[in-house]
C-alpha cells in the first residue's frame, strides 16, 4: 500500500503533504483488485455482490480544470481554476488541491487532463475471461505472414484465388508502362453462428483502393441497399400471409461485376505465379476493394435478375417482384449479396433457385439470423429481436450486472447542452448512443430517447451520460423485447403521430414523433427534432403529421409494388 502511494506521488511529482490522499487512493484500488483470499475476487465484489467498474478512475494527481460557482468569481474572473486531482475516483465528489493556493477543494464540474502520462494505465481484467479464452483465438491474422501459420485460412485464400479463376475474374499479362497498378492485400476474417461456434473462415483478396484515381480508375460508385423499414414490411406481409421467409447469399458476390475501366493489379502475395513475378493481372471483373464494386455487381444481378422476368420497384431499388396477372409470386429483396425470398408459389421459389445456379450461392433456408436480426417463424407469426445485440451491448459497457428499471427515460426530462455538469469522455458518449441507435431497428421503445441523446454528441455533460445508462439499465432488463408480427384479421396499415411543445430547450424546437402498424405490428417508426420553430402547438402538430404523411406516400407505393394496396390505411 505504501509502496503504490509513493509510486503516485512520484510519478506525478507531488510534495508528502499529500501522502493521505495517496493511500486513500491505493486502499481503494486494492480493494478493486482481485485477490486469493476471496477466490479471485475482488473484495468491493465479494462484500457487495458486484464487479466494480473502472471507468471512472481518474489518475491521481493529473491537472485538472474546476469550475468556480458564480458566487466566488466576479464577470472578468477566469469561470475554471487549475488543480490537482488529489483524491480516489470513486466519490462522487473529487477533492483537490489549487495549484497555486495548495489550498484543498471539492466539486463535481471538473474536467480532468490524463493524457500527459508517459505510460498508459494497466488494464484489470477478469479471470473467468481469461480462462474463457485459454483455447480461442482474441484476433484474426491481419497479415499473410500469420495466416500462412494457419491451416484453415490457408485453405480459405486457395479457394478465394480457385473462385476468382472460375469466375475469369483477370488474366495475366505483362506490366503496361504508364498504366497504373494497384496492390492487393489479403484480409482475414473468422465468421461467428449465433451461439459464437465457428462458422467459416474467410480470406479476402482485397484492392487497395485508396490508390485508385477517379476518372482513371473509377467513375460512379453508387450502389442501394435495402431500407430497414422495407424488410421489417417484407415479414409483416409475410406473416400476414402466412408465407415463410427464406434466405440465399451469394459467395464471393463482388467477382461477378463486369467492370467498363481499364484496372491493372499487383500478384497477391503468397501467390506469385512462377517464372512470371514481374508481370501484372489485368482485371474484367470486380474485386474487393474497388471502389466501383459494389455499384458493378448491383448492375450486374440487377441486369439478370430482369432477364429472369422480376420487376423492379420503382420505389426500393433493392426490390424484386415476379407475378402472374397481378398476383405476386415471389418477392426478393436484396441487400448488396444477401436475397431475402418470400412468396406464394413453392415452385417458382424453386425454379427461382435453379436460375441462380448461375452465381455461387449458398444454399435456400429459412431466415433466422440478418444484420444483428434475430428471426423466428412459427405458424402463427414471425417475431423479429435483437436479444443477442443487446446483450453483447451490456458486456462492451459493463452494464451486465446493473439493475433494472422500469422506463426508458424519466417522464418530463429536459436535457440543456449547458447543464452546469462536467464534460465526460465524447468517444465513450458516442459508443453509446450509436449502438442503442442501431438497436432501435427492433426496439421502438428506445426511439426517442436515443434520437434526443444523439443531440449532445459533441461535447457530452455528466448528465446526458447519466441518462444514456439509464437507457442502457433499461435494456438489460429487457433484452427479449422484439416486434410480432401475426396473421390476423386486422390486415391493414394504420399510422400514429405525435408532436411535443418546446421539447429542446436549447432552440425551442419541437419534436416529431410517428409509427406505423401493418395489422398488429409496427414495422416502421421515427422520432427527430423538427426543422423549424413551431409558433404554436397546433402547428407542431401539423408539422408532425406532413412528416408522416411524407412516409405514408412511399409506404403505399411499397404496398403496391407487394401487391397488398388493397390493404387501405386508416
Amino acid at each position: 500500500m505504501m509502496e503504490m502511494a509513493r509510486s503516485m506521488l512520484s510519478e506525478k511529482n507531488l510534495p508528502n503533504k499529500f501522502w493521505a490522499e495517496a493511500v486513500h487512493t491505493a486502499v481503494y484500488l486494492l480493494n478493486g483488485l482481485p485477490t486469493n483470499a476471496a477466490e479471485g475476487k475482488t473484495p468491493i465484489e465479494a462484500w457487495f455482490g458486484l464487479k466494480p467498474s473502472a471507468y471512472h478512475l481518474k489518475v491521481f494527481g493529473s491537472i485538472c480544470s474546476m469550475h468556480v460557482p458564480a458566487t466566488r468569481r466576479t464577470k472578468l474572473d477566469e469561470k475554471a481554476e487549475m488543480e490537482i486531482l488529489a483524491e480516489k475516483s470513486s466519490s462522487k465528489l473529487n477533492e483537490d488541491s489549487n495549484v497555486e493556493q495548495s489550498a484543498a477543494t471539492t466539486s463535481r464540474h471538473q474536467n480532468v487532463a490524463e493524457t500527459d502520462d508517459d505510460s498508459p494505465p494497466l488494464k484489470v481484467k477478469s479471470i473467468e475471461d481469461v480462462y474463457a479464452r485459454c483455447n480461442l483465438a482474441t484476433s484474426d491474422p491481419t497479415c499473410f505472414f500469420e495466416a500462412s501459420k494457419h491451416d484453415e485460412m490457408m485453405a480459405a485464400m486457395k479457394e478465394e484465388l480457385a473462385m476468382i479463376e472460375k469466375n475469369k475474374t483477370w488474366s495475366l499479362c505483362p506490366k503496361l508502362e504508364g498504366k497504373n497498378v494497384i496492390g492487393v492485400k489479403w484480409v482475414f476474417r473468422t465468421k461467428l453462428n449465433l451461439d459464437g461456434s465457428v462458422n467459416k473462415y474467410k480470406a479476402r483478396l482485397v484492392v487497395k483502393g485508396y490508390a485508385q484515381q477517379q476518372g482513371v480508375d473509377f467513375s460512379e460508385t453508387f450502389a442501394p441497399v435495402t431500407m430497414h423499414d422495407t424488410i421489417k414490411l417484407l415479414f409483416a406481409i409475410s406473416a400476414q400471409n402466412g408465407w415463410k421467409v427464406y434466405h440465399m447469399d451469394v459467395k464471393f458476390a463482388f467477382l461477378n461485376g463486369f467492370l467498363e475501366e481499364e484496372i491493372y493489379v499487383d500478384q497477391p502475395k503468397g501467390f506469385l505465379v512462377h517464372g512470371s513475378e514481374n508481370m501484372v493481372y489485368k482485371l474484367h471483373k470486380a474485386l474487393y476493394g474497388l471502389k466501383q464494386a459494389p455499384r458493378a455487381w448491383y448492375s450486374s444481378i440487377d441486369a439478370y435478375l430482369m432477364q429472369q422476368g422480376f420487376r423492379r420497384s420503382e420505389n426500393e431499388a433493392t426490390l424484386y417482384v415476379k407475378d402472374t396477372n397481378g398476383d405476386v409470386q415471389l418477392l426478393v429483396s436484396l441487400y448488396v449479396d444477401d436475397f431475402l425470398i418470400t412468396g406464394s408459389d413453392v415452385q417458382a421459389m424453386e425454379h427461382f433457385m435453379l436460375v441462380m445456379k448461375e452465381f455461387d450461392m449458398s444454399d435456400l433456408r429459412e431466415m433466422s439470423y440478418f444484420l444483428s436480426l434475430e428471426i423466428k417463424q412459427c405458424g402463427n407469426g414471425i417475431f423479429l429481436s435483437q436479444q443477442k445485440y443487446a446483450r453483447d451491448m451490456m458486456k462492451k459497457f459493463n452494464m451486465g450486472y446493473s439493475n433494472p428499471i422500469s422506463t426508458p427515460l424519466v417522464l418530463n426530462c429536459k436535457m440543456s447542452k449547458n447543464d452546469g455538469s462536467a464534460y465526460v469522455d465524447a468517444s465513450w458518449y458516442r459508443s453509446i448512443i450509436g449502438s442503442l441507435l442501431y438497436l432501435t431497428a427492433t426496439r421502438l421503445d428506445i426511439m426517442f430517447v436515443a434520437s434526443l441523446l444523439s443531440r449532445y454528441m459533441s461535447s457530452p455533460t455528466q448528465v446526458q451520460l447519466s441518462v444514456a445508462k439509464g437507457v442502457l439499465r433499461y435494456v438489460n432488463g429487457t433484452v427479449d423485447y422484439g416486434i410480432w408480427f401475426s396473421k390476423n384479421d386486422y390486415g391493414c396499415l394504420s399510422r400514429y403521430l405525435d408532436s411535443d411543445w418546446v421539447g429542446s430547450i436549447d432552440d425551442d424546437r419541437n419534436t416529431s414523433g410517428y409509427l406505423f402498424k401493418f395489422g398488429l405490428g409496427v414495422f416502421c417508426w421515427n422520432s427527430c427534432k423538427q426543422e423549424v420553430v413551431a409558433q404554436s402547438p397546433a402547428k407542431a402538430e401539423y408539422i408532425s403529421a406532413v412528416e408522416a404523411s411524407n412516409h405514408v406516400i412511399w409506404l403505399r407505393k411499397m404496398l403496391s409494388d407487394m401487391g397488398s394496396l388493397s390493404l387501405i390505411l386508416v
